[in-house]
């Protein structure tokens, strides 16, 4: 398996950031849910008729879609107030992910030199060999005890 530590360290820093990954998709899932709100009243105060988001799940869609930047454009406010409450959605999408996502990276910052100075380990002990590199499986022991 020529992936393994590379699975393994993945895996690690996915549970070890567990708690950071549930509060982001909270802290998302509430932002969607307020900005929806607020972009579908604030585009039905405005009186048009040519409005898009005409219902808060399709604001909750925008709400999403734009708080995580990926900007589809399938809907989009047409009045000021609607641009307004999409540009806090933007700044809080990104403030949300910014604040979280160093705390993951971290986290697998240290499980991957760990386990790079594991498979260093390794290839001093297994220098003699022919090219063959054998895991040592204290190695590997070693990894799995990370839980």
């Amino acid at each position: 398996m020529r992936f393994s530590m590379a699975c393994k360290v993945l895996h690690y820093t996915l549970v070890a950031s567990l708690k950071e990954i549930l509060l982001m998709l909270g802290l998302l899932f509430l932002g969607a849910i307020t900005f929806a709100s607020l972009v579908y009243f604030g585009e039905l105060i405005s009186g048009s008729d040519e409005i898009l988001i005409t219902s808060i799940p399709i604001g909750i869609w925008y709400a999403l879609v734009t708080m995580t930047t990926v900007g589809y454009g399938d809907f989009y406010p047409k009045s000021i107030g609607g641009y307004i409450v999409g540009s806090g959605c933007v700044i809080c999408g990104v403030l949300v992910i910014a604040f979280t996502v160093p705390v993951i990276v971290n986290n697998f910052m240290m499980f991957y030199a760990h386990a790079s100075s594991l498979d260093n380990k390794s290839a001093q002990i297994n220098d003699g060999h022919s090219g063959n590199r054998i895991r040592d499986t204290d190695d590997e022991e070693s990894m799995d005890k990370l839980d």
